[in-house]
């Protein structure tokens, strides 16, 4: 495997994740793909140009595991694809202390320490840096403020991360998709049925209403996960690479959310 480049992939064993490593390794591309789903990666582990490593993004051991493995190929690696995360939500006024702390280890610290343990490998080859973003980066709906509020800190920390970075050759973008047709949202649904009986009389009929319209609209009219792959290839290859890559089925909805003032927004949930 000398000489050859290769990007590594989180969350790789399921949904965009998948379709990613399965869409790079078409292009050409050698994928590391990495996931705490031994399952998925058995699946993955089938394909040719695909080395599957066992990695949980909130565990310091196996990222140092990772690193080892990688390194021990002598193996170049060009791009790092902060892919994995997950979704939580509920009323932030009664929602749990540990949801909200789970939602940050997976998706702000684990993206923060796999791209600090993966940097030395990336800095040896220039390589470039992909982070998972999304609408919700920049546009709240209610009830999900948890996940929201994990995208937000990827906004911030994309944009600190580039600057950093440029003068060292390393380029950093941050992929802002719209709704995905995923499995993530089956097990948000699953999520708000556990812990919505947790809910007060307050928000309870509210939080399950808007999140049940929520995942009707992505699993109805969501992007495809192949959308997003095809930006991430581009965001690893292009010769420059833009900052952001914004993804939306309704060009004219993104930017209506991005930029409308926040009293309208406000007026338009009020009325839902």
């Amino acid at each position: 495997m000398n000489n050859k480049k290769s990007v590594l992939v989180t969350g790789a064993a399921s949904g965009i994740g998948r379709c990613i490593v399965e869409y790079l390794r078409w292009k050409g591309d050698h994928v590391f793909a990495c996931d705490v789903n031994e399952q998925g990666l058995v699946d993955l582990g089938r394909l040719e140009n695909i080395t599957t490593i066992k990695m949980d993004v909130t565990k310091l051991d196996d990222i140092s595991n990772a690193v080892k493995i990688i390194r021990n190929t002598g193996t170049h690696l060009t791009g790092l694809v902060n892919n994995a995360g997950i979704g939580l939500g509920g009323p932030l006024a009664e929602l749990p202390d540990e949801y909200l702390y789970r939602q940050f280890e997976v998706n702000v610290f684990g993206v923060f320490k796999v791209t600090k343990a993966f940097f030395p490998l990336l800095l040896e080859n220039r390589g470039r840096i992909v982070i998972m973003g999304s609408i919700s980066g920049f546009f709240t709906a209610p009830f999900i403020g948890p996940y929201s509020m994990s995208k937000r800190a990827m906004e911030g920390y994309a944009d600190a991360l580039r600057r950093e970075l440029d003068p060292l050759g390393i380029k950093v973008s941050i992929v802002e998709p719209g709704d995905v047709k995923t499995p993530i949202w089956e097990k948000a649904d699953t999520l708000m049925r556990e812990i919505g009986p947790r809910f007060s009389s307050l928000f309870h009929d509210r939080a399950i209403r808007i999140v049940e319209m929520g995942i009707k609209k992505a699993r109805e009219k969501g992007l495809e996960p192949e959308d997003i792959a095809q930006k991430v290839y581009r965001a690893l290859h292009e010769e420059h690479p833009k900052a952001r890559y914004p993804i939306n089925s309704n060009p004219l909805m993104f930017l209506m959310v991005k930029y409308l003032p926040d009293s309208v927004i406000d007026y338009i949930f009020r009325r839902m």
